[in-house]
């Protein structure tokens, strides 16, 4: 048995993730789980369809076992994000990291790992840091002035800045997980135009709000889901109709308030305030607070933690359960595998979180309020709960 893990938010499942997946299967791998953000992705953004919706794409698609990524680490900068992740990869027993990155070389990108967490590169770059630029630029400042050759350009890729994350998360958790690194083949993540047959997510995302021809940059099974969301009007999500909400929230905190967000960093909690009283759109909030330091995603992750009211003092540093959204038969056999080590409390049912510790529930409750929020931005709004009452998808013939 060879285990396979993926790390994904699947917003929604493409092509792209299919040459993954396959690539995963290449490599060996009898079994595929993947790590998949929940409702709400690292955008800062709601899911373009519910966290059920695209678990049970994943597992149409070729995917044995999917578990959620909890909301505080989907909603986090990509080092936090992946060391969430990774962690639950660890715990389901994966033995590869499978990833797609531009360089498509997975010994680079651990050699790059290993010198970002050298104390004196990160103590040099938080002294760049100080000069204003964001960590992003001042890390890539003190990155040109140390290395030339094949490492020279490799965090300018946001595939391989990623990887990169993925490599580190390795490192801090002591696995023996080993990543595997396919080379990116088509438009990358942003691009407005399809390339070799592939649209990008973000193209995929607006087609499908436009409703404009997108079911041929997807498989017939992800284009089924996409169509009986619509038809049910639980699909395309949108962060529009919370707008208000989103506004309101941000209206009613103090910079104290902001000072307990994630990732803040000092004085921006002022910032943040400011923005808040002076703002009467979102897309004008972030204009008042985006700076060549701070990035935009930063700023459309703060916002919608403050909408959800999830704070930095997480209690865990790890998530602490293993809450499984869809699987196959042969992801049931890698789940009652995963439950006989007993590393983490694994939910099927929404009933067995009255048995998490009381730190884990709280996590637990805050996802519940995250799902229950997500429900307002749907094109027909839903009540509370629903979350609770449905079930994980169970696909019984394993798909070839």
């Amino acid at each position: 048995m060879l285990i396979a893990g993926i790390v994904a938010e699947y917003n929604p499942f493409h092509k792209g993730h299919g040459a993954l997946l396959q690539y995963c299967r290449e490599c060996g791998a009898s079994h595929v789980v993947a790590v998949m953000s929940g409702n709400f992705v690292q955008r800062g953004e709601p899911a373009l369809l519910s966290k059920h919706a695209r678990a049970e794409m994943a597992v149409r698609n070729g995917v044995d076992l999917v578990i959620e990524l909890p909301v505080y680490w989907a909603l986090s900068g990509a080092e936090n994000f992946a060391l969430g992740a990774v962690s639950l990869l660890a715990a389901a027993g994966c033995q590869r990291l499978c990833f797609g990155s531009e360089c498509g070389d997975a010994g680079l990108l651990q050699e790059a790992a290993a010198a970002l967490l050298q104390q004196d590169f990160i103590t040099e770059t938080r002294e760049r840091l100080k000069t204003g630029l964001s960590f992003a630029a001042a890390r890539n400042q003190v990155w040109a002035e140390r290395f030339g050759g094949p490492l020279a350009g490799l965090l300018q890729a946001p595939n391989n800045i990623l990887g990169v994350e993925y490599c580190k998360a390795l490192i801090r958790l002591g696995t023996a997980m080993q990543p595997c690194s396919m080379r990116r083949a088509g438009p990358g993540h942003h691009d407005r135009a399809p390339l070799a047959g592939i649209a990008s997510g973000t193209l995929l995302r607006r087609m499908i709000t436009a409703n404009e021809n997108w079911e041929n940059y997807l498989s017939a099974e992800s284009g089924m889901i996409v169509h009986r969301e619509i038809s049910l009007l639980h699909a395309p999500a949108a962060a529009g109709r919370i707008e208000n909400a989103i506004l309101a929230a941000l209206r009613k905190m103090s910079p104290a308030g902001f000072s307990r967000l994630p990732d803040i960093s000092e004085g921006l909690e002022n910032r943040l305030y400011q923005a808040a009283q002076a703002a009467v759109s979102l897309n004008g909030f972030y204009r008042l607070v985006k700076s060549k330091r701070y990035a935009l995603s930063r700023i459309r992750r703060l916002a919608m933690c403050a909408f959800l009211g999830i704070e930095a003092q997480a209690p865990f540093t790890l998530p602490p359960y293993l809450r499984v959204l869809a699987m196959n038969p042969q992801g049931a056999a890698l789940l009652r595998a995963v439950k006989l080590r007993g590393e983490l409390p694994i939910l099927t049912r929404a009933a067995q979180a009255s048995q998490l510790s009381p730190a884990a529930r709280a996590l637990w409750l805050q996802e519940q309020q995250s799902c229950n929020l997500y429900n307002l931005c749907l094109p027909q709004p839903l009540p509370c709960g629903t979350d609770l009452t449905q079930k994980l998808f169970y696909l019984p013939k394993i798909q070839p």
